[in-house]
């Protein structure tokens, strides 16, 4: 059966932690060890976090542990020297007491700051965005009957060739065909649901300005190849919907528009020296 599809560093629900957290009083890092990770740059990939006991363990590029830090998608952050791109490094780290996940990541703030001199301040910028209204003949939204299961839960069993169960009040994006496709479901989900669960597929801000207040189900298939890319005027050769195309089957145009974000601006930054 295949499992719910997780796109990008490991970090995604972590980047929900908001600004009021990295300004609360949060525990330190008691010692760190921050080293280039060279056989990290030559695969190419980005591998994220190991929390137990207050202690961590991340290899990711600086781009990655700079928006992990603080809660930040790739729209929301401008600057830095390119090399903050292609740098990986390992980061081996013990706190003073044991945390979660959610206190672990801003602690790379004051990190990022001592070892990588990190300079950063908060702006508005008008940026692109997606913006969700209703298409030209209405919304077609249904809802119908749904299952709840624990969100890091196994998902229901269902006869081979039957509907795949909508889970109740949450979305969920599997990857399926060997990779080439991409089904998203979800039932009783309201609008504001739908726009926060596309932000972080597709890496941009997504606003509702459809006016809907209720809530509906979702049981669509996309081409994964497309599926990032919000809006897309172009066929995908799979005959699958394009991401703008699947959303257009619930009577929902997406466009991009432009609107204001909070940004993260690097001021500057430096290599740190291996310890």
């Amino acid at each position: 059966m295949p499992r719910p599809l997780r796109f990008g560093v490991a970090v995604c629900p972590v980047l929900m932690v908001g600004v009021l957290l990295a300004q609360q009083a949060r525990p330190v890092f008691e010692v760190a060890s921050v080293k280039r990770s060279y056989q990290t740059e030559a695969h190419g990939a980005t591998i994220m976090h190991e929390f137990s006991n207050g202690r961590v363990n991340v290899e990711a590029n600086t781009i990655s542990l700079i928006q992990a830090a603080y809660g930040v998608r790739n729209d929301q952050l401008s600057g830095g020297p390119g090399w903050i791109f292609n740098d990986y490094y390992s980061v081996i780290a013990k706190a003073e007491r044991p945390v979660g996940a959610s206190e672990m990541w801003p602690m790379m703030v004051p990190l990022l700051e001592e070892r990588f001199h990190l300079k950063v301040h908060r702006e508005k910028r008008q940026v692109l965005v997606y913006k969700l209204s209703a298409a030209s003949g209405g919304l077609k939204l249904k809802e119908g009957a749904c299952v709840s299961w624990a969100e890091r839960g196994p998902e229901p069993a269902y006869a081979r060739g039957a509907t795949r169960p909508l889970p109740c009040g949450r979305l969920i994006a599997y990857l399926v065909e060997q990779g080439t496709a991409i089904e998203v479901v979800g039932g009783k989900v309201s609008m504001p649901s739908l726009a926060e669960f596309l932000t972080r597929q597709w890496g941009r801000l997504v606003i509702d300005e459809t006016g809907y207040k209720g809530t509906f189900d979702i049981h669509l298939k996309v081409s994964s190849d497309d599926w990032h890319h919000g809006v897309s005027s172009n066929p995908d050769p799979s005959g699958l919907p394009t991401a703008s195309g699947a959303m257009r089957e619930l009577g929902i145009k997406v466009e991009l528009v432009k609107g204001p974000v909070e940004t993260l601006v690097i001021d500057s930054i430096e290599r740190p020296n291996p310890n």
